[in-house]
């Protein structure tokens, strides 16, 4: 089976990071509604937020930066995070997987 050309429309495809051969650890972010993650990569590390819930869930920078968050980039999209009110919003149902 042949994979597809990496394409700016499957930015994930480029990502060494995202490898499923890289150890993961489950992370404890202090929110009931909040599943994460880290995938520990040789070349970067990245910490996976998603949220089960239907209302906004606010993490807190330092939480993300304790954990090796240091770009603030969704690492599938390749767009900046964007900090509000010194809280990352991660959406009802909403992901994010963060450099």
């Amino acid at each position: 089976m042949l994979l597809p050309s990496p394409s700016r429309h499957a930015p994930h495809l480029c990502a060494p990071q995202i490898h499923c051969g890289d150890p993961a650890r489950i992370l404890d972010t202090g929110l009931s509604a909040v599943f994460a993650f880290a995938r520990l990569a040789p070349t970067e590390n990245f910490v996976c937020l998603f949220n089960v819930s239907e209302t906004w869930q606010h993490v807190p920078p330092d939480w993300l930066r304790g954990q090796g968050v240091t770009q603030f980039r969704d690492a599938l999209s390749d767009a900046p995070v964007t900090l509000e009110t010194d809280t990352y919003a991660l959406p009802p149902y909403g992901r994010v997987w963060m450099t």
